[in-house]
């Protein structure tokens, strides 16, 4: 054979410095567009989260225009035969905005006139809708043991969690009250969703655009047990379907994990870590993680006003300083009846404003 063939096939290969020259430029370049891959597939998802609440907050306004105030946060049934003042609670406000968001099915489905938890709508809590998960949480498309259907999103109830369902009124419309807490603690909410809360637009006085309607919860980075017993989208409770800005806005950077489990301390007690999920005079039993706005997207978390907008508010919004071992504001008390104020002189800081209805602030959209 010619030795000019046998130069010829000798020079068609690569040497092992070659090949591995190609695979380090290879991994080099994964490296630098891995990255970019991982944020736009975030940014896809967090506008389809915005895009979720949209219209949920669509849905809102549409419920309000059929029926002039928004959904009730939770009721009780007086006409289903349980007793008062025990923690019973009826649907949640996603229930009724479930046929304003093509959930007539759901919306349907639902029997008002039992009980929430009774078997007769055992099929509408294990549906569930994609417009009530954030696509960055996929934890919250599963169904928990106990049979329900969970939601990335929760309606806002201000600085404050109570009245709750241990402070039950005998039904909707009642005119009389056997449950001594609750027209103490009535005067209070000052959100958009709570106990038999009927908001009305006229009602909003710090503005429709200043004025949070719902906020994201991450679902996925609660603790095991709080992922089984909270967030039932068909739930209307503290913790299930309607949060406060009592707590920071995502708890899972700004408190350690104890502060993040605490429950409500009894009243009339110091606030220090109880963290033993037992129900108290607020009418809630669980822990801070999950009464509190949070979110999978990096920087903040979305939540929808209630001018139908829908914004971006960052981690480093202005609040009060947090105790980060309890998870309490500092310096906040409660009395015997279970009312908690601020020390003297202290401001709730602008994420709580956004959260009420008619605390006479003024905030400018450069503040969040």
């Amino acid at each position: 054979m010619p030795r000019t063939s046998q130069r010829r096939r000798s020079s068609n290969g690569f040497t092992l410095i070659e090949l591995l020259v190609v695979i380090a430029i290879i991994a080099v370049l994964i490296g630098l567009l891995l990255p970019a891959v991982q944020a736009a597939r975030e940014a896809a998802r967090r506008a389809q989260c915005v895009n979720n609440l949209k219209q949920l907050s669509l849905a809102g306004h549409n419920y309000l225009d059929a029926n002039l105030v928004l959904p009730m946060g939770l009721w009780f049934n007086g006409n289903d035969g349980l007793p008062n003042c025990v923690g019973y609670h009826e649907g949640s406000l996603f229930v009724s905005l479930m046929g304003f968001v093509e959930g007539n099915t759901m919306f349907n489905g639902y029997n008002a006139s039992v009980q929430y938890n009774l078997a007769q709508n055992t099929t509408t809590h294990r549906t569930g809708a994609s417009v009530l998960w954030c696509p960055s949480d996929p934890r919250a498309q599963r169904l928990t043991p106990a049979g329900y259907k969970v939601t990335s999103y929760m309606g806002n109830a201000g600085t404050y969690n109570f009245p709750g369902s241990t402070d039950a009124p005998p039904s909707v419309g009642a005119t009389t009250q056997t449950c001594p807490r609750y027209s103490l603690l009535a005067r209070y909410p000052n959100g958009i969703f709570y106990w038999v809360s009927k908001v009305s637009i006229a009602n909003i006085a710090d503005g429709t655009s200043n004025t949070m309607m719902m906020a994201e919860r991450a679902y996925g980075k609660l603790i095991q047990r709080d992922q089984d017993d909270w967030g039932w989208w068909s739930s209307g409770a503290y913790g299930d379907t309607i949060f406060t800005t009592l707590y920071p806005m995502n708890p899972f950077v700004k408190l350690n994990a104890q502060a993040q489990t605490n429950g409500i301390p009894p009243a009339g007690d110091k606030l220090t870590a109880e963290g033993s999920g037992t129900p108290t005079i607020y009418g809630t039993n669980n822990s801070i993680a999950v009464q509190a706005a949070s979110s999978y997207h990096p920087g903040g978390i979305n939540a929808a006003f209630c001018d139908g907008s829908v914004k971006f508010l960052k981690d480093t919004i202005n609040t009060l300083p947090y105790d980060n071992n309890l998870g309490y504001p500092i310096g906040l008390t409660q009395s015997t009846t279970g009312i908690y104020s601020l020390p003297a002189g202290t401001q709730w800081g602008v994420w709580q404003a956004l959260s009420t209805a008619r605390g006479s602030e003024i905030i400018s959209a450069d503040q969040y």
